[in-house]
């Protein structure tokens, strides 16, 4: 029996190769299967907004809140000389923050015109640019 996470990889693959109509069949069931993982949500929507599908994009979204079913913050973390430091998007309290954002600020001034896009064609249609790129 399959986990939510090989489901997810599944979902995931058709995203990235471009299978759209195996992808929303996939989402269909396992949505059904796992109906509180935002994840399956979000990968769904990820592939109508690929499709320029909007309307579908915006069924995903009433979905998830008529389920009451919420994004989980993206996360990361790196270890430098033994100490773990913890990143969650969106996340404006860490004691670098300005310093972080500066950072990232000047990393895309640099990257731009070496032909550096964001890939924001999956993001939610009324989230802004710059959120998009941090």
């Amino acid at each position: 029996e399959w986990d939510v996470v090989a489901w997810r990889s599944l979902l995931n693959a058709c995203y990235v190769r471009r299978n759209f109509s195996l992808g929303k069949k996939i989402a269909e069931y396992a949505i059904e299967m796992y109906p509180n993982d935002s994840g399956m949500y979000i990968l769904l929507s990820n592939i109508h907004a690929k499709s320029k599908e909007w309307e579908g994009v915006a069924k995903v979204r009433s979905l998830m809140k008529q389920r009451r079913v919420k994004k989980e913050p993206g996360i990361s973390w790196i270890s430098i000389q033994n100490q773990v430091y913890v990143f969650l998007s969106e996340d404006n309290q860490h004691r670098e923050i300005l310093l972080i954002y500066a950072k990232v600020k000047e990393v895309l001034s640099k990257i731009r015109p070496l032909g550096y896009a964001a890939d924001v064609a999956g993001d939610f249609h009324d989230v802004d640019e710059e959120q998009r790129e941090n």
